[in-house]
């Protein structure tokens, strides 16, 4: 492709017009990365978060780049491999490349059903009912989310939950897949990686105080949400759950712009009227058609993000009413409400419960599915995050809880004294009847086992499928495996 197509279909304006000499120059790949730039690439300059993309130009330039695409005036020498590498100037890197992206590979979103899922909770297991609800329907789905990505079939591990424009553009190039779900998170909507898609349905779940330390405010964070719905295709479709302050919110103003909205909650009017919700169970009337919905993963929360996806069934004009019959073999879902019965009375849930209403959902959920049960909640705050939530997080479990053990989650640079100090206000607090300090996650378990006095749910929250950055002393990586590890040993500790 030549670089003046590439920059008519993109439509991504520059500084100075692109001279005919370089409009005529054909390249052969575009990457943000210098490492994977080869002759004829363009190499697009963005700024990141902890390296600048403009400090590796020069790299560019020697692996044979023919086009330096960055949104800042620089004085760059020409030399190495490649001395007539030339420069565009744009106004956002990071949106550019993402439309470039886009036009280099074909749009490949406009010729499939594209679906997008924001919101704070909810997003992955609202796409993994989807996705299986859609295939039960025929669909052939490619899905790139938070526990992994699929294309044509093939899982691969996912390092983002939204992945950058460069591989989300690529793998669309390459998918057979009739359609796409993607969990769009406010970070990777904020930094432009969805740029250059567009989207048949936008989803929004709901909206809580999380990653204040990137947004620093609620309205930035809403805001950065809100940029899916700018992305819907003419013809596009918002399915919004209504139960947050925030989804009224967008609801409304998606519906004064004149966008197709299709609302989910339990006021009157809601195209998807919710008249009763509960752990195991939910009515629902779509449209004039009252069903009844269980979701396989029991909590109210889960209940409403099988309604969300059943909304969009319903909105591309399949029964509603198959939805039980097409969840039934429903798999699960990775790190979400996994159970390991170590005993008829010890039982491990695992989960990714990261933020003070998922943690009060979750714990609320399961007292009411296991009545009668002590719960001892294991889980730990995030190093360089945001700290404002952490109060909350222990208010959470403390009230939701019978006892609470704070651990080690990814410290992310921040010293594991540090930590402990930041742990050790909360035991002033509740007192040490209520609350331990334990770093060890999986030392942190075997205490808890060693509390049980009756029947007992030994809860850990915050890594779900994740892998621990720090190992265990016993060598234990995650959360999973800590709870495999207590099923062998099959401890019991009273009958």
């Amino acid at each position: 492709m030549k670089i003046s197509t590439l920059f008519q279909k993109s439509v991504v304006s520059t500084s100075q017009p692109i001279s005919k000499a370089i409009g005529e120059m054909t390249i052969t790949g575009i990457s943000e990365s210098s490492q994977t730039v080869a002759p004829g690439y363009v190499f697009v300059a963005i700024s990141g978060f902890q390296k600048d993309g403009t400090a590796y130009i020069q790299d560019a330039i020697d692996a044979g780049a023919a086009l330096i695409v960055t949104d800042r005036p620089l004085d760059i020498k020409r030399t190495g491999a490649n001395n007539n590498t030339a420069f565009v100037q744009v106004a956002n890197a990071r949106k550019a490349l993402g439309a470039l992206v886009a036009a280099y590979y074909g749009f490949p979103s406009q010729d499939k059903l594209v679906i997008g899922i924001t919101g704070t909770n909810g997003k992955t297991t609202t796409a993994l009912f989807l996705q299986h609800l859609l295939e039960k329907a025929g669909y052939q789905v490619a899905y790139f989310g938070t526990v992994y990505n699929e294309v044509n079939g093939q899982r691969y591990d996912a390092t983002l939950t939204t992945p950058s424009a460069t591989e989300i553009q690529k793998a669309l190039a390459n998918s057979d897949d009739d359609a796409v779900i993607i969990e769009a998170s406010s970070q990777g909507l904020d930094q432009y990686r969805m740029q250059g898609m567009t989207f048949d349905y936008a989803l929004f779940t709901n909206m809580y105080r999380d990653h204040l330390d990137y947004h620093e405010s609620m309205e930035n964070y809403f805001q950065a949400k809100k940029m899916l719905f700018d992305l819907l295709k003419e013809d596009g479709t918002a399915v919004i759950n209504t139960y947050t302050m925030w989804g009224h919110r967008l609801a409304s103003e998606l519906q004064a712009a004149g966008k197709q909205v299709v609302t989910v909650g339990q006021e009157e009017g809601a195209n998807a009227h919710v008249l009763d919700c509960y752990d195991d169970a939910a009515e629902v009337d779509f449209n004039g058609q009252v069903v009844t919905i269980t979701a396989p993963l029991a909590g109210t929360y889960n209940q409403e993000n099988l309604i969300l996806a059943t909304a969009v069934v319903d909105d591309l004009g399949l029964d509603p009413g198959n939805t039980n019959q097409a969840i039934a073999d429903f798999p699960g879902i990775s790190g979400r409400l996994e159970t390991y019965e170590v005993s008829p009375e010890e039982t491990i849930i695992v989960d990714y419960a990261h933020t003070p209403d998922a943690i009060e959902a979750l714990l609320t959920s399961l007292g009411n599915t296991y009545p009668g049960r002590d719960i001892i909640h294991i889980f730990g705050f995030r190093g360089q995050r945001d700290s404002g939530k952490f109060p909350k997080m222990v208010q959470a479990s403390q009230a939701n809880a019978d006892f609470t053990i704070l651990t080690t989650d990814d410290l992310n640079g921040v010293t594991q004294d540090k930590m402990v100090a930041n742990y050790s206000q909360y035991m002033t607090y509740y007192g040490f009847d209520n609350l331990a300090i334990i770093m060890d996650r999986f030392e942190a378990l075997q205490t808890a086992f060693e509390m049980a006095k009756r029947p007992t749910l030994l809860v850990m929250t915050g890594k779900g499928h994740e892998n621990y950055r720090i190992p265990c002393r016993t060598g234990v990586i995650s959360d999973q495996e800590a709870a495999e590890a207590m099923m062998q040993s099959r401890v019991v500790h009273f009958r």
